[in-house]
């Protein structure tokens, strides 16, 4: 087995961010897979040419090429089913709906109130290119967009009530132990977390104490792996 994944990096290579990304990160740590990551910023696009994709994560698995995160997760479940995040194609399909709702109504938020710190920590081609991309998609400067960042919070808040009343019930999104629904909004906390300290969550939250409990569980792998520690003072989404 020789698991390597691109992965996407700001200026400093250690930097990694993308949702996409952390969520094969998470899942493979958590089926104990070892798995071999390269950092790629936004505009080397030539590097994984080879599998006629433009977008990371892209995997390979000896000769075996796959892109998008779900087809890798997919393949990682089929190819590796011990320790598995799902279990069966009906928990797949479950975790498809947990994952729609977090694209639909959690990423918008979550992106608005980063959305400046990501590009400032790209480098100079990537940035403009970020810039450039981003701001076509939301017809606003990068500027306006973080500077809304309290009603992005508000919006978020609002966006996770689904998840907030779930937590208050059980240990964990997936239920009794850590699931594929829970690295699924985890991956998307790695994001924000790893290029912004803006405080998007209050310390009283049950998303909090559950998003904590997940930094426990993971480990090294979401901090040395991305070259910075992150601490609750300095750190707190």
């Amino acid at each position: 087995m020789a698991l390597k994944m691109y992965d996407l990096c700001g200026q400093e290579p250690e930097r990694r961010f993308s949702p996409y990304c952390w969520l094969v990160k998470l899942v493979a740590a958590h089926k104990q897979l070892p798995l071999e990551t390269t950092p790629l910023p936004f505009t080397d696009k030539a590097s994984i040419a080879f599998a006629d994709w433009k977008q990371l994560p892209v995997l390979t698995d000896g000769d075996t090429t796959v892109v998008d995160s779900w087809q890798i997760i997919q393949h990682l479940e089929a190819q590796y089913p011990a320790h598995p995040v799902a279990g069966s194609a009906d928990a797949m399909g479950q975790a498809m709906l947990i994952k729609l709702c977090i694209e639909f109504n959690v990423m918008g938020p979550l992106l608005r109130s980063v959305i400046l710190d990501i590009h400032d920590h790209l480098a100079p081609a990537d940035a403009a290119y970020f810039r450039e991309t981003r701001e076509a998609r939301f017809g606003a400067t990068l500027e306006d967009l973080q500077g809304g960042r309290e009603s992005h919070r508000v919006a978020l808040y609002g966006a996770l009530a689904p998840f907030r009343v779930t937590l208050k019930r059980q240990a964990w999104l997936s239920g009794g132990s850590v699931g594929l629904a829970d690295l699924l909004l985890f991956a998307s906390f790695m994001w924000a977390r790893s290029v912004s300290d803006f405080q998007l969550l209050n310390a009283d939250d049950p998303v909090y104490a559950w998003r904590d409990a997940l930094f426990t569980q993971c480990g090294a792998l979401t901090t040395d792996s991305v070259g910075y520690e992150f601490s609750d003072a300095g750190y707190s989404v």
